[in-house]
């Protein structure tokens, strides 16, 4: 019989609210209300067998009376971002074989503690569990399901190869975006390959996430990835402790992202990954994370072909990079070696063609004066500097290496004074000071940032005052402090700079109550962009 489906919108119920009272013979319903009110009135369809409530923003208690819905066998309540209960009478329904609850963050601690009968599936995270040598793992219960996204962890608990056969996951046409996860050092039933070699994925899905995979080789799907999977867009291999061997992902013609994490028999990164000429050609990110064994990295390929447009992040002990290709940005996390000598002596060629334009740096112990990547890098327009214990910087080299920055951002928690070497930045434009709690004020060599234009303070909790230097900033046109609360007033030498045309002040009550006295409003008369250039 042909399933009997009704789509009751906002509008069918605004007009219609007594509308489930003549639904009775309706097996399949979407509901996709702004305000559900009529919970109540669902439960009275008995013959109901799927019900989708997903999207409800207001929706923060399903009632019990969810439990006469004795047929339903789907619940779908993803992205109801406020549920916050699930019934008791839930667990009742013996029918009920798929509840979705992605997105839902307020159920997770509800979920971990309610008596959810055992054969029902929890989307998207599907948990694998042993059964007896017989029956084998409950992963059967996939094989009616066919969400949008899906996990499976713990897949060391699958008995057989043919367990995972029976839920034909190629089939499962409406999944975007999977995660295969296994324990690290749990026990096996079955190696890890004849599992994976089961689980090839739909050909149209986006996402794929492997964790945990274990075995030497990877399944024949992987390594010729690009004829089964062309339109992957974003991929993760992460805690893979055996395999020695990367697919040549560099042939997915839409990939954007990808992630390489914590893989140890892996110690060089070249021609294999890229898999032939015109690798990465949609490439927007690429993570190496906790890569200790990697300890080169060939960019290069014979032809050319193929291009990193943009290096999401580097987080590497030490690594011989051979070419610098056209990176546009570079985030290098943890990687004292990578910021120190990399690049040293190999860059004399590549230098004059680098177009990396981005550079994050995150806690480095290394002083400021020893970054010689900075050197290499003369296309630099921004630099993010985070958590980095030493900034002080004496070296006119690397001075030099910043005169094209357009962008500064210092984040530091523990920095209690702004380094001079930063100050001589005479050409730099825009500085961004963020959650510098110990900075209790700012020098007086700020004087030689002549360029500044915007200067921002945000959440800087000690900073109690600003130098009258700072009417020495003649090109300053903003100046925005977020988040100050010890900040008490602005120097007097807030009313000579010529070109200013915006102050932004936010979060800060005391300088608040000082911009709100009528002789210190006088003191901002000539910023330019009046009635709106004052902010508070």
């Amino acid at each position: 019989m042909e399933t009997k489906k009704f789509d009751w919108s906002y509008e069918t119920s605004h007009y219609c609210t007594d509308a489930p009272y003549h639904l009775s013979g309706m097996e399949d319903i979407l509901i996709s209300l702004r305000e559900l009110r009529c919970i109540k009135c669902i439960s009275t369809l008995s013959n109901l067998e799927h019900l989708d409530l997903s999207g409800n923003l207001y929706l923060s208690n399903l009632t019990e009376c969810v439990g006469n819905l004795k047929k339903l066998r789907t619940l779908d309540l993803s992205n109801c971002f406020h549920l916050k209960n699930l019934p008791e009478s839930l667990s009742e329904i013996n029918c009920l074989k798929s509840l979705n609850v992605t997105g839902c963050r307020e159920l997770e601690s509800v979920i971990s503690r309610s008596q959810i009968h055992q054969n029902l599936v929890l989307l998207p995270n599907f948990v694998v569990q042993a059964g007896d040598r017989e029956l084998g793992s409950n992963i059967f219960l996939l094989q009616d399901v066919n969400p949008v996204e899906l996990q499976i962890s713990c897949l060391e608990n699958v008995q057989s190869a043919g367990e995972v056969k029976r839920i034909k996951l190629l089939q499962k046409t409406s999944i975007s975006k999977l995660t295969l996860d296994w324990t690290r050092h749990a026990k096996r039933f079955t190696n890890d390959m004849n599992i994976l070699g089961e689980l090839m994925p739909p050909i149209n899905f986006r996402q794929f996430e492997l964790r945990g995979y274990s075995y030497v080789h990877l399944p024949g799907w992987l390594t010729c990835i690009s004829s089964y999977l062309p339109n992957l867009v974003q991929i993760v291999m992460d805690e893979i402790p055996s395999c020695g061997n990367l697919p040549p992902l560099g042939q997915l013609q839409n990939l954007k992202e990808l992630t390489l994490r914590r893989m140890p028999r892996i110690s060089i990164i070249d021609g294999d990954l890229c898999g032939g000429g015109r690798a990465f050609p949609q490439l927007i990110k690429f993570t190496l994370d906790s890569m200790e064994s990697l300890e080169e990295w060939r960019t290069s390929y014979e032809d050319h072909g193929h291009k990193f447009t943009r290096i999401g992040h580097i987080a590497l002990p030490q690594v011989k990079v051979e070419a610098m290709g056209t990176y546009l940005q570079w985030k290098i996390s943890n990687s004292d070696n990578v910021v120190r000598s990399c690049g040293e002596g190999q860059y004399s060629s590549a230098s004059s063609s680098s177009s990396t334009t981005t550079l994050d740096v995150e806690h480095c112990k290394v002083p400021l004066d020893h970054w010689r990547l900075l050197c290499h890098l003369p296309a630099l327009h921004e630099l993010r500097i985070y958590e980095c214990d030493n900034l002080t910087c004496s070296s006119p080299e690397i001075i030099q290496s910043l005169s094209s920055l357009k962008l500064m951002t210092v984040e530091s928690q523990g920095m209690e004074e702004l380094p001079a070497g930063l100050c001589e930045l005479k050409s730099l434009p825009t500085l961004i000071l963020w959650k510098c709690l110990k900075l209790k004020s700012l020098p007086q060599s700020m004087k030689h940032l002549t360029s500044l234009q915007p200067l921002w303070l945000v959440s800087c909790a000690s900073m109690t005052l600003l130098p009258e230097c700072l009417g020495n900033l003649t090109s300053l046109l903003e100046l925005n402090i977020n988040n100050c609360p010890h900040l008490k007033f602005l120097p007097e030498s807030i009313q000579v700079l010529p070109m200013l045309e915006v102050v932004k002040i936010s979060d800060c009550p005391e300088l608040k109550r000082w911009c709100e006295i009528g002789e210190n409003k006088m003191k901002l008369a000539h910023i330019r962009k009046k009635p709106f250039a004052l902010v508070i």
